[in-house]
């Protein structure tokens, strides 16, 4: 019995890192990172988005060959900053998908302020 409900809880798991690598593949394809050498931000999202990426992927693929072996799932160190449960990877996920939609703040908030005859404008061109 509780190996069963230990399975239901990785194929939600599985679920929801199959639904984050299709979004990221999606957003992978925006032409805005093109812009990244006007605006240094994206350049840094676009970065922090391949090292998601590759650790959806890696958790991916240990739970699936885990799921195979039906063995205890172990989690090796994929990276020095790689620590992973499903609670904080899911965590991380979030939080990333939080950065992406305070980008347009930022643009709003701090870009176009640029070429706005204002006092915050003035200061930064």
């Amino acid at each position: 019995m509780d190996r069963e409900r230990d399975l239901e809880e990785y194929n939600d798991i599985l679920d929801y890192l199959y639904k984050t690598l299709h979004f990221i593949t999606i957003i992978k394809r925006y032409d805005i990172w093109g812009a990244g050498n006007l605006w240094g931000i994206l350049a840094i999202f676009r970065e922090q988005l391949n090292e998601l990426e590759e650790k959806v992927k890696n958790a991916f693929k240990i739970i699936i060959s885990s799921l195979e072996s039906g063995k205890l799932i172990e989690i090796p160190e994929q990276l020095f900053d790689f620590q992973w449960t499903p609670p904080l990877l899911i965590t991380e996920i979030q939080r990333y998908w939080d950065k992406l939609v305070n980008i347009a703040n930022t643009y709003e908030e701090i870009c176009r302020e640029w070429n706005l005859p204002t006092y915050m404008g003035d200061e930064l061109t």
